[in-house]
């Protein structure tokens, strides 16, 4: 089969640049290659070169193959990527006459059988029409950007958002410059018109420092952004309920929530990565018939099981790995340490590799000393994962939003560490209390200091824990899952096609045959 994996970052970067959805689409691709399909990879959004004046015109960059995969990019795109950089255009999204054309054109070149959209990030609602025309598509939903424009649902970055009052809470949500301030901040690098041939070197330093610095002062912004009324502190809980009815008229942000919820609901297939993501959309009214519940595969399946030290005595090791940002609850965890005595203190160790370490230090100065070890170190790469797991007791995931579906989980299992989860998103799909790990109320700091205390008290519990982990699904089991889905989806658009098309004209009666 032919088939286009479309996302907003590019294939060869993996999570690096991307985070898990890139990872993913990475390893999906892999994963179809080995088993003898044709495999395209579409880019857009995160890239604009040319020199300083009007928008330089889009670009399509053909990228030598990167083992096996096929990969093109839209540069100079009129939709921007990742999101947050389109945040304050939300109609962009649904209709980019231009990125349309080109990506239709494309897709006539490559001719596929099925487009699939990780992310409609840097793409637009009408470039998911156009696959239509020409191919089965499906969309797994990675994250919530089809229906929250700055994707996570947590209004002001704080608290969770369950009630969009017809997009006038989106207007209000996070201060963020207009794509085209954007644009200017990065546009500062000019190539050759045929742009690159193979992938391989980072954007060049100007390029990447002038992102990193507008990048960085927003995330300043909203470290330092007060965090609101005490209703970011509530325990949040995995049940659904449709949004309230808004007397107030639509906006920009509501035409955009209707418009992806219509795109999606007319797709081939919707995959959603847990079933909390599901029952969530089906509530923003996405159709039940077209979504289902399908879990990734992951690479970190091929990671070694780490051997548990054997120890007597000596604290409970607990490692933290992702990013260092509000709604991954690495400042909830700290909260939740700080509520516990000196002495329960002494009988936890915490390293934590995270992106953001500098501002995590600050944020944990005052258990330094009191933890029994702490360690907060800067980034890791994928391969780093089960060396920063030896030795560890137990992974922790202590997200405070509805997390979709957290890598994190696979990777720790994959080295055969038990999780102490919220149990939140897609979490509690994975994670089962009292077997595979341990679950808390999700953003209730008391309740996570209660579970971290237990682990003190009953010192055979991780151990314990550890005996019912098992490996996540593969990337090559998963790869011959979607090869049956895709396979099972082509053939619905096939036998719907010919349904559809005009008979011959009918024999008249009593003819001879």
């Amino acid at each position: 089969m032919r088939v286009v994996l479309v996302n907003w970052a590019r294939v060869w970067e993996g999570a690096a640049h991307g985070g898990g959805a890139n990872g993913y689409m990475q390893g999906l691709a892999l994963a179809l290659v080995a088993r003898g399909h044709r495999v395209s990879t579409v880019s857009s959004g995160n890239l604009h070169v040319g020199g300083p004046g009007p928008r330089a015109p889009l670009r399509l960059w053909r990228y030598r193959a990167w083992r096996g995969v096929d990969s093109y990019e839209f540069v100079n795109s009129p939709v921007l990527s990742p999101s947050l950089h389109q945040f304050r255009e939300p109609l962009g999204e649904v209709s980019a006459p231009e990125l349309e054309a080109a990506f239709d054109g494309l897709l006539a070149e490559l001719a596929p059988d099925v487009v699939h959209f990780q992310n409609l990030e840097g793409f637009s609602i009408g470039c998911a029409a156009a696959a239509r025309r020409r191919a089965v598509v499906v969309c797994s939903l990675h994250n919530y950007h089809t229906i929250c424009p700055q994707v996570y649902l947590m209004q002001g970055h704080r608290r969770p958002c369950s009630d969009y009052e017809n997009g006038h809470a989106c207007a209000r949500c996070i201060a963020t410059p207009k794509p085209a301030v954007w644009v200017e901040r990065t546009l500062r690098v000019d190539r050759e018109e045929e742009g690159p041939r193979e992938p391989g070197p980072p954007p060049p330093p100007l390029l990447r420092v002038r992102i990193g610095r507008g990048l960085g002062r927003l995330k300043r912004a909203w470290r330092a952004a007060p965090p609101g009324p005490a209703a970011h502190l509530t325990p949040l809980t995995n049940s659904v309920e449709a949004e309230p009815p808004s007397a107030r008229p639509p906006n920009p942000y509501a035409e955009r929530r209707d418009a992806m919820v219509n795109m999606l609901s007319g797709c081939d297939a919707v995959l959603a990565v847990s079933e909390f993501v599901r029952r969530r959309f089906v509530a923003t009214g996405v159709d039940e018939g077209v979504i289902r519940t399908m879990h990734i595969g992951s690479r970190a399946s091929e990671f070694p099981r780490a051997r548990p030290e054997q120890r007597a005595v000596g604290p409970a090791r607990l490692l933290f790995l992702g990013y260092n940002n509000y709604y991954k609850g690495l400042p909830m965890l700290a909260d939740a340490l700080e509520l516990l005595p000196d002495a329960t203190l002494r009988r936890l160790s915490l390293s934590a590799h995270v992106v953001g370490a500098a501002a995590a230090r600050a944020r944990f100065r005052g258990l330094r000393g009191r933890l029994g070890g702490l360690t907060i170190r800067e980034g890791y790469t994928f391969g780093d994962i089960p060396g920063l797991a030896a030795g560890h007791d137990a992974g922790l995931v202590t997200s405070v939003w509805w997390d979709n579906g957290p890598q994190t989980v696979f990777e720790f299992f994959g080295c055969g560490l038990p999780v102490i989860g919220a149990d939140i998103g897609g979490i509690p799909d994975f994670v089962r209390d009292g077997v595979n790990g341990l679950l808390f109320r999700a953003n209730d700091r008391e309740a996570l200091a209660a579970l971290l205390r237990r682990i003190t008290v009953e010192p055979g519990l991780l151990a314990a824990l550890r005996e019912g982990v098992t490996k996540p699904k593969s990337m090559e089991f998963h790869g011959e899952e979607m090869e049956h889905l895709y396979r099972q989806l082509a053939a619905a658009r096939e036998s719907r096609r010919t349904a559809a098309e005009p008979r011959g004209a009918q024999e008249p009666a009593g003819s001879v045959p």
